[in-house]
């Protein structure tokens, strides 16, 4: 079994993390010493613009008391008189969140606008956010957008950067703008504010990497590894969804995620994304709707079932932990409790090719599968691409099951199931090449099943183009039998290298005297 992204989590259409704006930063905040709040409130209370500013910032976060709106309200209220930028920004997100006063977002618009006049880069990322996304009441201006946005990223700011890289990347273009272009220049924005440590860039270059497929998987594991060992738990999910990608569960036993990650930390990864730990979306985040005005990258998730299924092969093989075939059998049972067909066949996958494994519960697994697929299959009857993944599944499972354990029962349901298969499906010729040669729920039939295989490989189908081969040979055409071999073998397909290598050694062996 092969992970296929389409069923492995919805995308979430929200800014990945940094289109976030806080209710009280400060333009450029260095660690400050420590003041208690009675010296600071002194201060504010003698006209001190920053330190009025700065105590709206602590009852705003509520660093180290408790959060306090109208407090935070009032003290910002107080240093924006002052024309200060921090003050003005504190009071501008004050206004576009309601904290401590009616939320206002002309006034938000107002006195964001008067602290970017003033130099404040949070307030150009503030703005720029806010009319893009058209948050709380502000209406989409995109150029406007992307213009406070590039001019807080040209200070050098990490977290503008970052926001202006990925809204460069993946907002529609203007007209008279190349989006390949835009592409490349928001991931060099991208580049620089992970390069200066900022998280969500690290996290979100790992996953506009992951959109280039095999040629950049490298690097998009590099940087969401780096955003993991960080704590990012999005991260750690993306890179576990990433590694595993297109994995069989064989390649999943023999796993090893180094460079980019030990086995442990890949466990321990695992195990918080299967407990659902971190907080996925910031308090803050601002949300965007689902008419094309996201501005986020494609962010997919391992559903906890998922993760269920891949801790009980971990444990089962000792991969990152100790082999403990009790926590194995715990997740896998556990793993089948959803209607993720992923984690259902990741589970029975785990069973079948796994039969030195005798402690697992392999007729629970095989039972509660099929009763899911099944019930699926009823539930989705009106959906007709559903049901197409679904059959396509069944057809897998039986034949799977047919390997396992034989039986006229699941030879049946096997043809069953291969036959309802969508006819643009490349699998099915294959699936079907096998029930005519080997009888599965119908009369034997070579010449049928090879045309079967024939048909699968104008598909590009290099299974079966081996199943082909190994027909020929057996019926003693060896040079058919090796071109079809051959040439499977020279695309990658591990059935036609091991047959080729069966044939060598074949050829090698003195024959009796």
């Amino acid at each position: 079994m092969r992970i296929r992204s389409s069923i492995f989590g919805a995308a979430v259409a929200v800014f990945i993390g940094s289109a976030c704006l806080p209710v009280c930063g400060e333009d450029g905040v260095k660690p400050e010493e420590p003041v208690s709040i009675v010296s600071l409130e002194k201060a504010a209370e003698a006209g001190d613009a920053a330190a009025q500013a700065r105590l709206g910032r602590i009852y705003g976060n509520g660093e180290g008391v408790p959060r306090d709106g109208y407090k935070a309200f009032y003290w910002f209220s107080k240093a924006a008189a002052q024309d200060t930028p921090d003050g003005l920004s504190g009071l501008s997100n004050c206004y576009l969140f309601g904290i401590g006063v009616e939320q206002n977002s002309e006034k938000f618009l107002y006195y964001a606008e008067k602290a970017a006049s003033l130099g404040s880069v949070k307030a150009k990322r503030d703005l720029g956010v806010a009319y893009i996304s058209g948050v709380e009441g502000v209406e989409v201006d995109r150029e406007k957008g992307m213009q406070f946005l590039k001019a807080a990223a040209e200070t050098g700011d990490p977290q503008a950067m970052e926001i202006y890289g990925v809204s460069l990347a993946i907002l529609p273009t203007a007209p008279g703008e190349s989006a390949v272009e835009n592409k490349i220049r928001g991931e060099k924005y991208i580049l620089e504010a992970a390069k200066l440590g900022d998280l969500e860039a690290q996290r979100n270059l790992g996953i506009l990497y992951s959109w280039g497929g095999e040629k950049d998987r490298g690097k998009s594991l590099e940087w969401l590894a780096k955003a993991a060992r960080r704590g990012d738990f999005r991260a750690k999910d993306n890179f576990c969804r990433i590694f595993f990608l297109g994995m069989t569960v064989s390649e999943i036993a023999l796993c090893n995620a180094e460079p980019y990650a030990t086995n442990r930390e890949l466990f321990e990864w695992l195990n918080e994304v299967e407990k659902g730990e971190g907080n996925i979306l910031p308090k803050q985040s601002v949300r965007f709707s689902e008419d094309g005005k996201s501005i986020a990258p494609e962010e997919r998730a391992i559903k906890k079932s998922t993760a269920n299924a891949l801790l009980s092969i971990f444990y089962s093989h000792g991969i990152g932990t100790e082999k403990d075939m009790e926590r194995a059998k715990e997740f896998l049972e556990r793993s089948i409790v959803s209607d993720d067909m992923l984690a259902l066949f990741t589970a029975f996958r785990a069973i079948n090719e796994s039969k030195n494994l005798r402690e697992y519960p392999g007729d629970k697994v095989i039972a509660e599968t099929e009763r899911i697929l099944l019930l699926m299959l009823y539930r989705n009857k009106e959906n007709e691409m559903d049901q197409d993944e679904i059959v396509s599944w069944l057809a897998q499972f039986y034949m799977a099951l047919l390997i396992k354990r034989g039986g006229a029962w699941a030879e049946e349901m096997a043809f069953t199931f291969v036959s309802r298969m969508n006819d643009e499906n490349p699998i099915k010729c294959r699936l079907l090449g096998v029930c005519y040669s080997d009888g599965y729920g119908v009369e034997c039939d070579k010449a049928k099943a090879r045309e079967y295989w024939q048909r699968g490989i104008e598909k590009n189908d290099y299974e079966a183009m081996s199943l082909l081969g190994i027909s020929y040979f057996n019926d003693g055409d060896k040079e058919s039998a090796l071109k079809l071999l051959n040439e499977a073998a020279m695309h990658g397909n591990d059935q036609g290298k091991s047959y080729l290598e069966k044939i060598d050694k074949l050829s090698k062996e003195k024959p009796r005297e």
